[in-house]
């Protein structure tokens, strides 16, 4: 939560035009925010931790809680602008092969040996949709990857069917 809210007060203001990235970016500008916050955040955890040992957790435990806690916000529903820059977060993660899915066990795992890429890429990409200031690209990245693929189906699918319920 603390390098989240580190993240918010880092980064860009406006656009490489000069535009407030509220004004430019229109209703995504808050699911880049969020999405910005959590991976620049877990980027500076991530470098602060390997520079100067802060915690006493290794990477693959707080790649692991921050997964969860991803996995848990996309129950809410793609109607939070959390969710949606969580849901794009595990299409990237999955895609960049940081977070696989074993069918069979219907169990998530973690690659931690590729989370380091994954979270540099999504920061550059989150932060270059930033600096641009267009809404379409933004709006097509969501129509692309803006939904579970069929891992995330069959997990919330699962879940449901148990009866989990999404918030206690």
């Amino acid at each position: 939560v603390l390098f989240h809210e580190i993240a918010h007060g880092l980064g860009l203001e406006a656009t490489q035009e000069g535009e407030a990235l509220q004004l430019a970016l229109q209703e995504y500008a808050s699911i880049l925010e969020e999405g910005k916050g959590d991976m620049l955040g877990l980027f500076l955890l991530d470098t602060w931790q390997a520079e100067h040992q802060l915690l006493s957790l290794a990477p693959e435990q707080f790649y692991a809680t921050f997964m969860v806690s991803m996995l848990r916000s996309i129950r809410f529903g793609g109607t939070s602008d959390h969710a949606m820059a969580n849901l794009l977060r595990y299409r990237h993660f999955r895609d960049a092969g940081a977070l696989n899915f074993d069918v069979t066990t219907t169990t998530y795992s973690l690659v931690p040996e590729q989370m380091p890429a994954a979270i540099d890429s999504l920061t550059r990409k989150l932060l270059r949709l930033q600096w641009e200031g267009k809404p379409q690209a933004v709006k097509n990245w969501i129509r692309e990857k803006g939904r579970p693929d069929a891992a995330l189906e069959q997990s919330l699918g699962k879940l449901e069917s148990l009866r989990v319920p999404v918030d206690l």
